[in-house]
């Protein structure tokens, strides 16, 4: 019996001390040719990337890192409709101080020499079970005193950054909010990859399956959905891009409520299989 408790608190003890690791710059931009990521937004419409290295080579003394990224990127707008727009782009990039704390990279934790500027920020460490148990280094800051702006960022072992988050004071919502939300490294894949980055058909309009309906609307909107064969999300959408509300992982029909919601137009954006549905409402 003594034995059996040992052991438990031998096991328990190390993964305790595995999710309390703090993670080098080396460790967390540890990647390898052919890895694949998918970065998308959370907020507002939709837009995001895919990042696949292409090449990988240290300098003589090994103490840098460089890397080439292949880029597919794409963002939308809304005007009359909802507007996709695609691009590819490469670049190369350089990490130094590899054996230095994730928290030092940027200089993120130093205070500028300006005297009358306020800086604070903490930090976590966790196991994220949605990257696959990566380990995770994670960092919030608020920058100045008077009306600050906030940031947090979290980095994960051998996947970069995998979630970044920057709320300017004067409007409380997010100027960013990304997240990692698949990959592709060492034949290992994790997560859902970015449907609008994989999809051949990048359609938008209308849909069959789906009825959103009423127009003018006072409280409720109604999305009647006709035998979908995969799960759907809803985005309600203000015309300035910000996301008022989000529901994923429906399956039937769905009342979505715009109580509490301020009058004015609004798009509802559906996301379902390889496409995009959309429809313009107003909120009495």
């Amino acid at each position: 019996m003594n034995k059996i408790l040992l052991a438990i608190l031998v096991s328990t003890f190390a993964m305790t001390a595995m999710c309390q690791e703090i993670l080098t710059i080396g460790e967390v931009f540890d990647f390898n040719i052919h890895d694949e990521f998918h970065i998308t937004n959370l907020y507002g419409l939709p837009n995001g990337h895919k990042a696949t290295i292409s090449d990988k080579w240290y300098s003589d003394t090994n103490d840098k890192v460089y890397y080439s990224i292949d880029y597919e990127k794409y963002y939308s707008e809304y005007n009359d409709d909802l507007e996709f727009h695609y691009s590819t782009s490469s670049e190369e990039v350089i990490y130094t101080n590899l054996d230095s704390s994730i928290y030092t990279l940027n200089n993120l934790t130093k205070y500028p020499e300006d005297s009358t500027f306020v800086f604070s920020y903490d930090s976590l460490i966790y196991i994220d079970t949605a990257l696959c148990d990566a380990q995770i280094n994670g960092f919030s800051r608020k920058d100045g005193d008077f009306e600050p702006s906030y940031g947090h960022h979290e980095f994960g072992k051998g996947l970069g950054l995998t979630y970044r988050k920057d709320i300017t004071a004067w409007h409380g919502e997010p100027d960013w909010e990304y997240k990692l939300v698949y990959y592709k490294k060492n034949g290992l894949e994790c997560g859902t990859p970015d449907s609008y980055i994989t999809s051949i058909e990048r359609s938008v309009g209308t849909d069959s399956r789906f009825e959103i309906y009423p127009t003018i609307v006072e409280n409720w909107v109604y999305v009647k959905a006709i035998n979908p064969s995969s799960p759907y999300e809803i985005r309600l959408i203000n015309l300035s891009g910000s996301m008022v509300a989000k529901v994923t992982n429906l399956s039937g029909d769905y009342s979505l409520t715009l109580e509490g919601i301020t009058s004015g137009i609004y798009i509802i954006v559906i996301q379902y299989n390889k496409s995009i549905i959309t429809k313009r409402i107003i909120k009495e």
